[in-house]
């Protein structure tokens, strides 16, 4: 098991600051309307879900985040209840909300799941797999397999790398439930990467085969690939999950 994490850093909402009616941000020079005040500060939180600056477990005091951020406890409030509703955190009704941890059984359950629908939009996503889309795929590889690139930027490219087929199916409900299913385990994502295992021949060539079946738009090549790196990926991404287990921290 991991050691206990630092509690995360400091976090602003950039440029902006809320003014004092909480429906507006402003800068130096004008006043931005922002009728969800909440969307900055859940873009914010979402970034933090997945960089490790709250890892499974956390318990969230809204109060703390609040000041951080510079704005009222509401809208704070208002993006954690979205948060809640894409299951990446939970509520318990005295004792706030905590970055929600998955089980073993729910990793599986969440992979299974996971695999049936992006099959089913790889069936149509690569045929239609446009001549951008397929070089957008392959300046993702060549950001992931790059020993100099960030743990973020690879965490980025290999999202993006592996979603542009399945955008390219242009069914948005089938999309949209493939991303909220990455979202559960995104954060486990991040140590498969701290590990370099992602950088090891296997994955790479792996990540190579599914881009050629991709861009020959060779439907059937392109699932087998698929369910193979999936299956091997997550036997990795279980046991670094179970390794780098964490105890319950608070911000």
């Amino acid at each position: 098991m991991g050691g206990r994490r630092r509690p995360p850093s400091p976090v602003t909402l950039g440029k902006y600051q809320q003014s004092g009616s909480g429906s507006e941000l402003t800068n130096s020079s004008n006043i931005v309307k922002v009728p969800l005040l909440q969307d900055a500060i859940l873009e914010q939180l979402r970034e933090q879900l997945v960089d490790g600056r709250l890892p499974p477990g956390t318990h969230i005091v809204i109060k703390d985040v609040a000041a951080r951020m510079g704005v009222s406890s509401v809208p704070v409030r208002e993006a954690l209840k979205v948060l809640q509703s894409e299951g990446r955190v939970i509520h318990s009704p005295g004792k706030g909300y905590t970055v929600r941890q998955l089980s073993y059984e729910e990793m599986v359950q969440v992979n299974r799941l996971a695999m049936m629908v992006e099959a089913e939009t790889l069936k149509t996503g690569v045929p239609n797999l446009t001549d951008e889309e397929a070089e957008e795929m392959a300046e993702r590889l060549r950001i992931l397999i790059d020993p100099e690139s960030s743990r973020i930027e690879r965490l980025e490219a290999h999202r993006s790398f592996h979603l542009i087929p399945m955008r390219a199916a242009r069914i948005s409900i089938f999309f949209e439930t493939v991303e909220r299913l990455w979202d559960h385990y995104e954060h486990y994502r991040l140590l498969f990467f701290d590990s370099n295992k992602a950088l090891e021949d296997s994955a790479r060539h792996e990540h190579e085969e599914f881009l050629d079946a991709c861009q020959s738009r060779d439907v059937d090549s392109a699932l087998e690939i698929h369910g193979r790196h999936r299956n091997s990926s997550f036997a990795q991404l279980s046991e670094l999950a179970e390794e780098g287990d964490v105890s319950s921290t608070s911000v």
